[in-house]
């Protein structure tokens, strides 16, 4: 399809599936961004039945002072979320992303490979920070407050600051990159 050409909401989706392997070509701004939106739906609606299948996870008990019982409560919701909806359909959708923003790189004249490694670091990013925060919510349950004196678990906050930072850049990264007109020039 001409990456010029109007795209709807429906067409947008409908592409999106369509050329979730396609890695060549392009894929214009409303492509990109209708698509985006349709990830937010999505994402709204899996969220909210993940709230009636974990509600608990809504509420963790504000009223402990016990750091060990509010790192197990959030510990529980930390798995809850691995085995949520939400996750399921991320990574459903994922490959359709990345096909259509490396296809959206391109027609914007940015490096393909720039949007391959935004994902690649963005989505290993938030392995390493499950693992990380796994370990420090397993330190903080067993060792209390005595377990955030530990030099292991400060760096590990420091190293879950800096995944969350590494992980906001690339979506402003990819954010700009959507953005961007679409370039005359094929070559990229």
């Amino acid at each position: 399809m001409d990456p010029s050409a109007k795209v709807t909401f429906v067409d947008a989706v409908r592409m999106g599936f369509s050329r979730a392997t396609d890695f060549t070509g392009r894929s214009s701004r409303s492509e990109f961004w209708y698509w985006v939106l349709f990830l937010f739906i999505i994402r709204l609606v899996t969220t909210t039945l993940d709230a009636f299948v974990y509600p608990d996870d809504l509420t963790l008990n504000s009223g402990s002072t016990d750091l060990a019982v509010v790192a197990s409560e959030l510990a529980t919701t930390l798995q809850h979320s691995l085995w949520s909806s939400t996750m399921a359909v991320e990574l459903l959708l994922l490959l359709p992303l990345v096909a259509l923003s490396i296809r959206r790189f391109r027609d914007a004249g940015w490096s393909t490979r720039l949007a391959a490694g935004l994902f690649a670091l963005n989505y290993g990013g938030i392995a390493v920070g499950y693992l990380i925060a796994s370990s420090l919510l397993a330190d903080l349950t067993v060792g209390g407050v005595g377990a955030i004196q530990d030099v292991e678990s400060i760096a590990a906050f420091f190293g879950l600051f800096a995944f969350v930072l590494i992980q906001a850049t690339c979506l402003v990264v990819l954010a700009i990159g959507g953005l961007q007109r679409s370039r005359a020039s094929n070559s990229v």
